[in-house]
């Protein structure tokens, strides 16, 4: 019978067993009435009997017994169970978890992909979706300008963890496999971790199929190696300001310049730094170089610079200077969240208030599980 831990998601699996003369064939497949087969419990149900088993709801319960505990005693007959009673499965549940990740229900889609792990061990492009699931899930939770950023930055930072372990668990199936060789160096690039990135982007260069990527990721090393972005004081300011430590970051950032005075994402940093200790000014300052020195900034960059000389703005109460950057950010990057929120929080400051109800209506129709923006249309609304 299953534990009653709430925090443990097999706690409602229960274990029927078969009677011993049961007897039953998926195809070539022979049930073994010697083994127990898993089903979940609702809450508040104590108990099923054999009769009332389905063969969807056991299949149900294997798949979620695999996400969580691979190495069951059993797992290997689950495994063939579910692939004699379901040969679809594996497709039907890829499918799945990439519209649940394109829907925001994040969770699941990772459930699902720690199942699809868990039926098919070698299959690494499951792990690669399950990485990307955690990715996209980690952005999800920092996606957020509040007060409450030190707790959504520490979810964001655990789910970059898992994301990194499931990476890592593919690279054990195939140590050269150079798709997740590729996206394991932009996961690390995206968080400024250029030391970290920089083996990955020459094992591509290598062994990749994609001339245009391997192309692009011998431009990235060039300009890393020239840029001294995989030195570790560049990966140390960076560490210090996210963990809060905006001064000795802010000093660590300050000598990195005075060595690469002409690095957009050294300035960027400097200005996150200053920004974050509530230097408006100076940090303005400190983006706007980004955009005179970023002639090497990809879109994103770009769009997180103008965002960031938004928050700057709207801080410094300018307002008109604020909109066109946000204009500018969203050009480069239409969907993104965080830039939209922005947008309305400035209408909501210039008195625009149909127009912010619309940017908050908009935020929570492409990420329904944003936390902004039901508490700005209930502000609104009230």
């Amino acid at each position: 019978m299953a534990g009653n831990d709430a925090s443990n998601p097999l706690a409602h699996i229960a274990y029927i067993s078969l009677p011993e003369d049961f007897e039953y064939e998926f195809a070539d497949f022979k049930v073994d009435p010697s083994i127990a087969l898993p089903v979940e419990l609702e809450p508040d149900v104590t108990g099923v009997s054999p009769e009332e088993l389905t063969w969807d709801a056991t299949i149900a319960a294997m798949l979620k017994v695999l996400a969580y505990h691979p190495h069951h005693g059993d797992a290997a007959y689950f495994r063939r169970f579910i692939r004699a009673a379901k040969p679809t499965v594996a497709a039907e549940l890829t499918e799945a978890g990439i519209i649940k990740a394109h829907n925001g229900d994040f969770a699941l889609s990772e459930e699902l992909f720690l199942a699809l792990t868990g039926l098919n061990p070698d299959d690494t492009s499951a792990g690669l979706n399950l990485a990307f699931a955690y990715e996209q899930h980690a952005d999800a939770a920092e996606r957020t300008n509040t007060e409450e950023a030190a707790e959504t930055a520490g979810t964001a930072d655990e789910l970059r963890k898992n994301a990194e372990r499931a990476y890592f668990r593919v690279l054990d199936l195939d140590p050269l496999h150079a798709e997740t060789h590729i996206n394991l160096a932009h996961f690390y690039l995206g968080q400024r971790r250029y030391a970290d990135a920089r083996p990955h982007l020459e094992v591509y260069v290598r062994h990749g199929e994609d001339a245009e990527r391997r192309a692009d990721a011998q431009r990235i090393l060039r300009q890393m190696a020239s840029d001294g972005l995989a030195e570790q004081s560049f990966r140390a300011a960076y560490d210090l300001i996210r963990g809060g430590s905006e001064a000795e970051g802010l000093r660590k950032i300050e000598h990195f310049l005075d060595l690469h005075p002409n690095v957009w994402q050294a300035h960027f940093l400097r200005g996150w730094g200053l920004r974050r200790s509530g230097a408006f000014a100076e940090a303005k300052l400190a983006f706007e170089s980004v955009l005179t020195h970023g002639r090497e900034a990809d879109a994103a960059g770009l769009a997180d610079t103008h965002n960031e000389l938004a928050i700057c703005n709207l801080e410094l109460r300018c307002y008109d200077d604020a909109e066109r950057n946000l204009r500018a950010a969203l050009q480069l990057d239409p969907e993104n969240t965080k830039i939209i929120s922005n947008m309305g929080i400035l209408a909501m400051k210039q008195g625009r208030l149909d127009d912010a109800r619309r940017y908050f209506t908009t935020i929570r129709e492409l990420d329904p599980n944003d936390p902004l923006a039901p508490r700005y249309l209930h502000q609104l609304e009230a």
